[in-house]
């Protein structure tokens, strides 16, 4: 997969690795999460947090039962519905629109863990001080996002030979004279 075309033909520019032609693609699936030509992660994001929210849902008897504790729904919230919100967070472009959704997300399973209606004024910020009293403290799903982009940087970056870090860090082999670049002459 390659940006949109740069150069002044408008055409993109093949790209070999291992002696072969790569195939340009518009969008691919990358351990189960789709990548776009545009880099964005717009349409990955909606469908992970759509489904996240899927199966809160189906936890609704979960929610209402006297009988669990406050700690294990959150458990429970923690292991079934946020890692599937969050699985592939890595790839995803953060810009403020999807922070917002992240942080809607996070109060919408807020209210439904301890059961507020839509009809209940209620402020985010006491949702989430009763949740933390209840549990103790809790990090913001946005700052998860963002220490696990961090990490899965970290990782490809320390792989100095991979293709994954080639292409990250767009490093090419050879090396660069001294001086201003050379113009070309039409």
């Amino acid at each position: 997969m390659v940006t949109p075309p740069t150069n002044e033909n408008n055409t993109n520019i093949p790209i070999t690795a291992n002696g072969s032609k790569l195939q340009s693609v518009k969008t691919f699936k990358y351990l189960g999460s789709s990548i776009t030509e545009d880099s964005t992660s717009v349409c990955e994001d909606k469908t992970r947090l759509a489904t996240a929210t899927q199966h809160l849902s189906k936890l609704k008897k979960s929610w209402s039962s006297k009988n669990i504790s406050m700690k294990t729904k959150m458990n429970l919230l923690r292991s079934v519905v946020i890692s599937i919100a969050l699985y592939g967070c890595e790839n995803w472009t953060l810009t403020p629109n999807l922070e917002k959704r992240i942080s809607a997300f996070e109060m919408r399973h807020f209210s439904r863990l301890l059961q507020i209606p839509y009809t209940a004024y209620r402020t985010n910020i006491s949702a989430t001080q009763e949740v933390t009293s209840m549990i103790g403290e809790l990090k913001p799903l946005i700052q998860i996002v963002r220490r696990r982009k961090l990490q899965w940087f970290g990782h490809v970056s320390r792989h100095t030979d991979s293709l994954a870090n080639t292409m990250m860090q767009g490093s090419l082999l050879g090396k660069l004279t001294r001086g201003l670049a050379k113009k070309q002459l039409d």
